[in-house]
């Protein structure tokens, strides 16, 4: 999936040579663990901004503000501008992942969207509080999309957040390509569940 040719030249995270790269590399793992990206360009805010209300499918709707608290986590974006909030759906292999939508007059309860439904033209939303607390429960909420798979989409948005972190960080551009992929490869394996299958489904993700 993200690998390709370098897959045979890097090998697996334990077959590196002269010392772990979060030793000669570590600038590149401490800025992975930067939830909170940051835009590099005005392009992507404004994109970002008229994508929250493109098409006719947008329609502002009224969402529960109040209710039990369901705990998502942050996770990094595409654009990098905000992260989303992503809700593992408790006893299966399956998430939601929900993006910045708009702000409220209550200051820190934000309005989120499933990113799945929105591909879909629709917008499935729900309050968000403290960043990550989903008030209510995402998986009763009327989407039209099928969940994601859990294990491939954190994947996905740890590379989100690598490949962001090596964009943006000018000590980064020493490292070779296979060095910063290798780097990659061990944040998923240091971050990955304490499961062997969880962690194993994730690395697969990744060498794919």
């Amino acid at each position: 999936m993200f690998a390709g040719s370098a897959m045979e030249e890097a090998g697996t995270p334990s077959a590196q040579s002269g010392g772990s790269l979060s030793e000669k590399y570590p600038t590149l793992l401490r800025s992975l663990t930067t939830s909170n990206t940051q835009p590099t360009t005005s392009r992507e805010v404004a994109a970002s901004t008229s994508a929250d209300k493109e098409g006719p499918a947008y329609r502002r709707r009224r969402v529960n503000l109040s209710g039990h608290l369901f705990r998502g986590v942050l996770e990094a974006s595409k654009l990098g501008v905000h992260p989303v909030v992503r809700y593992h759906i408790p006893g299966r292999e399956y998430c939601y992942a929900f993006e910045r939508l708009r702000t409220t007059s209550r200051g820190q309860i934000v309005i989120y969207r499933c990113t799945a439904c929105r591909k879909k033209g629709t917008t499935t939303a729900i309050a968000v509080q403290n960043e990550c607390e989903f008030i209510g429960d995402p998986v009763e909420l009327s989407h039209v999309c099928n969940p994601l798979e859990n294990a491939k989409d954190h994947v996905t948005r740890m590379v989100y957040q690598s490949c962001r972190a090596i964009a943006t960080d000018p000590l980064l551009a020493q490292a070779k390509p296979n060095q910063l992929w290798k780097s990659i490869a061990e944040l998923i394996d240091k971050n990955a569940p304490d499961d062997e299958v969880q962690r194993k489904e994730m690395l697969k993700h990744f060498y794919r």
